[in-house]
């Protein structure tokens, strides 16, 4: 059976009932219908599609060669003060998705 075939029998399936599909169904047990349709209704609510891929945000290419040129430029200089001189400048080199102190 495609996989079509057993979401519409899953969702006739939970329509009818157990009892029901004990009389009508014949190619598979009624249980695994009604375990078809859990499965479905479990796929639909997992959350998957609010989900955001793993990691960190990208940092965009421009303000990365921006930093590596201010650190290479200026070789004494650390995180804190190329951080600060970004910020003359109002440029974040964090995503905002990353500011959260629970990230």
């Amino acid at each position: 059976m495609s996989d079509g075939e057993r979401k519409t029998l899953a969702e006739i399936g939970h329509k009818l009932g157990k009892q029901a599909l004990e009389e009508v169904a014949k190619i598979v047990r009624p249980d695994t219908i009604l375990a078809w349709h859990r499965k479905l209704v479990a796929q639909k609510f997992d959350g998957s599609k609010q989900r955001k891929a793993p990691g960190r945000p990208k940092v965009d290419q421009g303000l990365e060669a921006l930093v590596v040129r201010m650190a290479r430029e200026n070789r004494s200089w650390g995180y804190d003060r190329i951080v600060g001189a970004l910020d003359v400048h109002f440029i974040s080199p964090v995503p905002v998705d990353c500011t959260d102190n629970n990230v």
